[in-house]
């Protein structure tokens, strides 16, 4: 791929984030503009990366029921991890107990059968798709570990717009775990699955307040 294309879609990628977390909760909602960015930029993605969709067409065709176990487990670790993580940072962190609270704000008055069906069939894996299989993909060809890094550390910033620490630090997280774990197996649909499940467990089945 063209490198400024690459640029051209990583950029628009920064400004639809940037604006999701800085308007979510006012004139917009969270999960439905939280979709519409990532149908935007996986059809971006898809459109000109033309080896793409194929190879996660191929993913999905070898060994599917052992990556949808492996999506599952490594959801359930990194949600052990933010349960841990929930009881200690308020100790270490002033406000982190209210800034925790303040992100299920997202999910207020909205369907659960609703935000499921769009974390499970959207969200979740156009986020995968794009920031791990897209981002850090292309990114890696500078170096794996550069290209994880750099994946995490911009993946972290789009929601700096929030001006909420925790959901900053939770992406840094989530998005230094997926990475690692794109960077282990390989597969998109490992961190697909995986992305989805603890979305759902971490918002609406067992949401840490």
């Amino acid at each position: 791929m063209n490198a400024n294309i690459f640029r051209g879609i990583l950029l628009l990628a920064a400004v639809l984030f940037l604006l999701l977390f800085l308007l979510a909760g006012e004139n917009i909602n969270f999960w439905d503009f939280l979709a519409i960015n990532n149908v935007i930029l996986c059809s971006l993605v898809f459109c000109f990366d033309k080896e793409y969709l194929p190879s996660i067409k191929e993913d999905i065709s070898a060994n599917i029921i052992q990556k949808i176990l492996l999506g599952i487990g490594s959801a359930a670790v990194l949600y052990v991890v933010f349960y841990i993580g929930n009881i200690i940072a308020p100790m270490i962190i002033p406000g982190a107990g209210e800034n925790i609270l303040s992100i299920y704000d997202f999910k207020s008055d909205q369907s659960f059968i609703k935000i499921a069906l769009l974390v499970i069939f959207i969200s979740g894996p156009g986020e995968e798709i794009f920031w791990r299989g897209f981002v850090q993909r292309h990114l890696q060809k500078k170096g794996l570990i550069l290209g994880f890094v750099l994946a995490t550390v911009i993946y972290s910033a789009v929601h700096i717009s929030s001006f909420n620490i925790m959901l900053i630090l939770a992406a840094l997280v989530c998005g230094g775990f997926w990475g690692l774990l794109y960077l282990w197996k390989r597969s998109i649909v490992i961190n697909m699955i995986s992305h989805a499940v603890w979305v759902l467990a971490a918002f609406i089945f067992f949401p840490f307040r």
